[in-house]
């Protein structure tokens, strides 16, 4: 037996010197070698991808036709606040103004009760911030002038919804039809019932109830029921104060 042997290897490469079989020295573990910061390799994170989301489509008037043959016509489909029901066949709507503010609601007939043959006619330069209008009896119309304003809340119903009769039986509340003249000014709240008139140039006051047919232009009606109350005016879009403003100059 050698007095002294030495071996070397092993998985970490090490030094170890044996003296009659026992170890008296043993190399000390070899560190990894350190990789200069410029060598390493700095993974790059991927690029995200940014997708352009399409712009969402506009909304447009909302139409629910439930009949046969009728005819709708709208000179600015793309208004989102017009919304029009009809229940019945052979009904004509036409809305021929492009004003943006057109907030209007159109009921012809009922799931209940269908209407057929009736006519809502709305002239061009019409602005309307908030109106409903309903027509349940055959062949009724309702027909608005050119550059018209109509303000908010306002209810224009050719109807009673339920019948009236005499005494005898004989029916006495059908709605036929409602008139608006040219360049009407319809305030906050009115109320427009069937069979009724408002002639040219004329203004309704505010939370009036119009039940009849008038024939003096240039006119303001007021009341519930509404009546004649000024004759010989007219009006304008501009504030008070900005006809003022502009007249004093």
């Amino acid at each position: 037996m050698h007095l002294i042997k030495i071996k070397t290897g092993g998985p970490n490469g090490r030094k170890r010197i044996y003296f009659c079989g026992i170890r008296i020295y043993k190399s000390k573990k070899k560190k990894s070698p350190v990789i200069a910061p410029e060598s390493v390799q700095v993974s790059q994170q991927p690029q995200k991808t940014v997708t352009t989301q399409e712009a969402p489509t506009p909304p447009k008037a909302t139409i629910k036709d439930f009949g046969q043959n009728n005819q709708i016509n709208i000179a600015n489909p793309d208004n989102a606040n017009l919304r029009i029901s009809v229940w019945g066949d052979n009904n004509i709507v036409e809305i021929k103004s492009k004003a943006g503010r057109f907030n209007t609601r159109i009921e012809i007939g009922s799931p209940n009760s269908r209407c057929n043959g009736a006519k809502v006619i709305v002239e061009d330069k019409v602005t309307i911030n908030g109106l409903y209008m309903l027509l349940m009896e055959n062949n009724s119309s309702i027909h608005i002038g050119q550059d018209c304003t109509i303000s908010n809340d306002v209810l224009i119903w050719c109807t009673d919804t339920h019948y009236i009769t005499d005494m005898d039986g004989n029916l006495i509340n059908v709605g036929t039809s409602v008139e608006i003249g040219n360049h009407c000014w319809i305030g906050y709240g009115v109320r427009i019932l069937k069979n009724t008139r408002i002639p040219n140039n004329c203004i309704v006051g505010m939370a009036s109830v119009v039940t009849k047919k008038f024939d003096t232009e240039n006119a303001v009606y007021a009341g519930n029921p509404a009546k004649l109350v000024k004759s010989n005016v007219q009006w304008g879009r501009m504030r008070p104060q900005e006809y003022m403003d502009k007249n004093s100059k």
